[in-house]
């Protein structure tokens, strides 16, 4: 099992980080790994998450679950690597706004509170990941999805050898 492992390596490493699964499993062994995915059809959708769930005073899960993949891709380089300092200007902005509320915008931070420099991949363009999946020798995989608004760019992918 694998949360964001794709994510937390240079990008010239997810190729590596494949290849070690699959020569770690036995034939008809599996991997699961979850992380951050861009997709070809991605469309910035942070503003109407905010504008959806900011205020909203009914809402099933903090703030922070439904804004973290979208704010990330949001202030992320070509690459897909993370700008914490923008990430904390683009909150500040929506909590100056009155977009967010104070609590929730204290739950943020942590998510937002690496300095600028670290090294963070918040996502992985599906296209490079279907490469280096295959490179690595996997025969079988699956995409699947939550239900979950938020987890839309986070499928759960199923591996096999």
């Amino acid at each position: 099992l694998g949360h964001r492992p794709f994510n937390v390596i240079r990008h010239d490493q997810v190729g590596k980080l494949f290849s070690v699964m699959y020569n770690a499993l036995k034939p008809g062994g599996g991997f699961f790994c979850r992380g951050n995915v861009k997709f070809p059809d991605h469309v910035d959708v942070l503003d109407q998450i905010i504008e959806k769930w900011g205020l909203a005073k009914d809402r099933p899960y903090p703030m922070f679950s439904y804004i973290e993949v979208a704010l990330y891709m949001h202030c992320s380089d070509e690459q897909g690597y993370l700008d914490y300092p923008k990430c904390r200007a683009v909150m500040k902005e929506y909590f100056d706004a009155g977009k967010v509320t104070e609590s929730d915008y204290r739950l943020i931070q942590p998510l937002i509170s690496m300095a600028e420099g670290t090294k963070f991949r918040a996502f992985v363009p599906k296209e490079e990941l279907e490469k280096n999946i295959r490179s690595a020798g996997f025969t079988g995989v699956e995409w699947h999805f939550t239900s979950h608004e938020f987890t839309k760019n986070m499928p759960i992918i199923k591996l096999t050898k």
